[in-house]
């Protein structure tokens, strides 16, 4: 079974919600790194969404960069 969520207890969780532009940027915790992702999609419950989408592709192989690319943004990484 693999959590994700908002409570830094999931496998995976979303943290540093913010606004930029137009845009909804956000980071996606896990136990390796955090990686930051960009949405258009407004407001809290389409970044939920779009962390439950990037659980699942990453579990199934679909890299990083690729997820950021159906987002319509390239990936950055968190320091």
């Amino acid at each position: 079974i693999i959590t994700y969520g908002t409570d830094n207890k999931a496998d995976y969780y979303v943290s540093n919600i913010r606004k930029d532009g137009i845009y909804t940027v956000f980071d996606v915790n896990s136990k390796d790194d955090v990686k930051t992702f960009k949405t258009n999609m407004q407001g809290r419950f389409n970044v939920e969404n779009a962390l439950a989408a990037i659980v699942v592709a990453n579990q199934i192989g679909v890299s990083d960069e690729d997820i950021a690319y159906w987002f319509g943004d390239r990936l950055e990484e968190s320091a």
